[in-house]
């Protein structure tokens, strides 16, 4: 279920945000805390986002002559990683792809990968939603975590802050393209 994370009110066993919504938004403080990223020190962060109690980041780790030596999922608290893929980041992993899309008003990227049938999408998203009376368009930022098996989506959870949960330029380099 997607929802308007930005509603200030418990939604989806989330609960964000109440008082000052503006001021929160941009500190990115709620009532349990800014998250510690899921990325390590020496790790780039390729995409990141707190999808409340819980964060989901795509690491890349630059540290051999030939550029990036791994990239890693990861789903959980930093402390507590519920899931992580690939498990083993000895090698860059050559399963997890990289697509983007063009809207006619806007655009959309995605990191994606496959583990024990089930299909993950991180995304970042941006669309026109409309004209203001001064001729600018308004734009919606839309980003999040969705999972899929057998095609069904099965979760789906957007990001507490989309605007600042963009992918990363440098995933279209070191992620291997999506043909579909």
């Amino acid at each position: 279920m997607i929802f308007n994370s930005i509603s200030f009110r418990r939604v989806a066993g989330i609960t964000a945000c109440t008082t000052y919504p503006l001021i929160a938004a941009l500190l990115a403080v709620c009532s349990h805390g800014a998250a510690a990223s899921l990325c390590d020190k020496r790790e780039s962060v390729v995409f990141e986002c707190s999808i409340g109690k819980k964060m989901v980041a795509v690491c890349a780790e630059n540290s051999t002559l030939q550029g990036v030596s791994h990239v890693q999922y990861r789903y959980g608290v930093k402390d507590h990683l519920e899931l992580v893929y690939p498990k083993n980041v000895q090698s860059l992993s050559s399963s997890m792809a990289y697509s983007r899309k063009a809207y006619a008003s806007g655009g959309e990227q995605q990191i994606n990968f496959s583990d024990n049938g089930y299909d993950y999408s991180v995304f970042d998203r941006s669309t026109r939603t409309g004209f203001r009376t001064d001729g600018q368009h308004d734009t919606q930022f839309t980003s999040g975590l969705v999972v899929k098996k057998n095609g069904r989506i099965i979760l789906s959870h957007t990001c507490l802050l989309p605007r600042d949960a963009a992918i990363a330029p440098a995933a279209e380099t070191i992620l291997k393209p999506l043909i579909r």
